[in-house]
């Protein structure tokens, strides 16, 4: 009971980040009047096919490095690495581990899948990291409040990183 609630508290602020991150990405002050992301995010989610269209963003500051994308469905795929210096390969899961995976399917609550402290497994790889721009590739296993799982493969981004 303890776990579940933790869990979904956990959910829900992650969500809530990953929003506000999108949105302050999608309405910066940069001078052109498109909304283009400022690089690549896909994956694939159960066997179905993910491309970041609407929006992208990429922020490293006080050693944490989140990456976000969002497509026009409303789906979103979150990665935050705390501790993120060099180029290798961060663990997600565990009960030491504060890296976090998300994938977003839907605007409900019950739609929102983490790798957490309490459930999830799986591993990012940066194999570019500057001060300007990221790159790498992702795969996780992540659960939402009620211990459904989904898995996300394949996973790659190359962003550029906001200042």
């Amino acid at each position: 009971m303890i776990l579940s609630t933790v869990l979904q508290r956990s959910i829900r602020i992650v969500a809530l980040c990953a929003t506000i991150c999108l949105t302050l990405a999608a309405c910066s002050n940069s001078s052109s009047p498109s909304d283009t992301p400022t690089g690549t995010v896909s994956a694939t989610v159960d066997g179905t096919s993910f491309t970041a269209s609407v929006a992208t963003s990429a922020v490293h500051t006080g050693g944490v490095l989140a990456i976000a994308g969002s497509d026009s469905r409303g789906r979103q795929i979150q990665l935050r690495i705390i501790g993120a210096e060099a180029t290798g390969t961060y663990p997600l899961g565990g009960l030491t581990n504060p890296n976090v995976a998300t994938v977003t399917l839907a605007p409900e609550a019950s739609q929102t899948y983490v790798t957490s402290m309490v459930d999830g497994t799986g591993s990012i790889n940066l194999t570019e990291l500057t001060a300007s721009k990221v790159a790498g590739t992702f795969s996780f296993t992540a659960s939402n409040s009620a211990r459904i799982q989904k898995t996300v493969t394949n996973g790659t981004f190359n962003l550029t990183i906001s200042k």
